[in-house]
């Protein structure tokens, strides 16, 4: 019997990449500020993006479970639903 998790985390290049837009927006804020109320609305870019790293996340851990599937399937295991429990050999 093989198993596989498949368990996702942000990599280490998306978490640079979100901490450097923060700072540069807070930055921007920062100096903007009195003169253009509405920029704050820029914040909502950093957001946009952690959902899109979320997602692209989601859907590659969704991919790679499709090509293991079908690796499995052509060396001729099963795949086991949680709830059920394998058989034990008498």
């Amino acid at each position: 019997m093989v198993r596989c998790r498949l368990r996702t985390a942000w990599a280490l290049f998306a978490t640079a990449v979100m901490l450097a837009m923060l700072c540069v927006e807070l930055v921007i804020i920062g100096a903007v500020w009195h003169l253009v109320w509405q920029i704050w609305f820029l914040l909502i870019t950093v957001l946009t993006f952690g959902w899109f790293v979320d997602r692209n996340r989601h859907d590659l851990q969704r991919l790679i479970s499709v090509v293991l599937d079908d690796i499995a399937a052509k060396n001729g295991l099963i795949k086991l639903n949680r709830e059920q429990k394998p058989a034990k050999k008498p």
